[in-house]
């Protein structure tokens, strides 16, 4: 990913992209598809580029500080704790959407802390540890949303595209300020990020080379790791459930081995790229519209199984 020819075909491919997500059988000159295009696409839009680009900072973020290429949100438990909370403020709270980010992110860092400290009690490679004991965690949560969402006779439909994460849920005239706030975080998280490039580049060789460098490993993690967690939370909020973004495009960008300073960018750019790739496809590759995590999956677990043989190979 070092070559321009490559950035630019990439950008060029992406504003591509972007002109065919929103005039895809559209007639400009109709009115009301003209409507369609300014309050339904151009919102669907920016949520996906907003969600891709979150996905991918927090899990390449996650997966520098933990040292583990299989860390992200989803595969530590965070976004299934995350979805938790926003269930259990439909169901106490009727949905409100600021209490909904608030117990999403409460209950995603429950969740992490959890994964942690059930990682901690088994004995094994904590690499793969804390990724099993985020799973188990988000089976758990999942179930819990099953079945509160029976208690409080949710749409069956709603909870599949919660489950599998959808970005057809938002309206921005109604929610515009939630889109200012998710855009401002990104902005602040890409920012802070790349400010301490220099830092996530140390803590990926270990806390030992890190502390010598004269860095408070400790409280970067903590500090770090919090707002990885805070921006799943309201990611989730939004948009529910979306798997193997957060590890598929830091992976790829990744194999270019760069340092932080290029790859929290990239991460960005090609996450938005993916995401709204991936929505594209589950809009219209079938007669129906499938949830966009159903296609991040299908895409995503070979690439996971390719990340664990490497991984084993790598020990052995």
């Amino acid at each position: 990913m070092k070559s321009s020819p490559f950035k630019i075909i990439a950008v060029f491919l992406f504003i591509l992209l972007i002109y065919i997500y929103l005039t895809f059988e559209i007639d400009l000159s109709s009115a009301s598809h003209l409507n369609l295009l300014l309050n339904i696409r151009l919102p669907r839009l920016i949520l996906a580029l907003l969600t891709g680009a979150g996905l991918s900072l927090s899990g390449a973020v996650m997966q520098t500080l933990f040292r583990n290429p299989l860390a992200d949100s989803y595969m530590l438990g965070i976004s299934g704790g995350a979805l938790f909370g926003v269930m259990l403020s439909k169901m106490f709270c009727g949905g409100n959407i600021i209490l909904s980010v608030a117990f999403s992110f409460s209950f995603a860092l429950i969740s992490f802390f959890l994964s942690l400290i059930i990682s901690k009690s088994i004995k094994g490679d904590k690499r793969f540890t804390l990724v099993l004991s985020g799973l188990m965690l988000n089976i758990l949560f999942s179930s819990l949303v099953v079945v509160m969402s029976m208690l409080i006779k949710a749409d069956s439909k709603d909870l599949f595209y919660m489950l599998m994460g959808s970005l057809n849920i938002i309206i921005l005239k109604k929610y515009l300020f939630f889109y200012i706030i998710l855009a401002v975080l990104l902005l602040f998280s890409f920012i802070l990020f790349f400010i301490k490039s220099k830092e996530l580049d140390l803590l990926a060789f270990g806390d030992e080379i890190a502390v010598s460098s004269g860095i408070d490993a400790k409280k970067s993690f903590y500090t770090m790791m919090m707002l990885s967690v805070f921006i799943a939370g309201i990611l989730v909020s939004f948009s529910g459930i979306i798997g193997f973004i957060g590890i598929l495009i830091p992976n790829m960008v990744r194999m270019s081995k760069q340092k932080h300073i290029k790859l929290i960018p990239e991460a960005l750019f090609f996450g938005s790229f993916a995401l709204l790739l991936s929505d594209f496809i589950a809009k219209n590759a079938l007669a129906f519209e499938m949830p966009v995590g159903v296609v991040t999956s299908i895409v995503g677990v070979p690439f996971l199984f390719i990340i664990l043989k490497r991984s084993f190979n790598a020990e052995s």
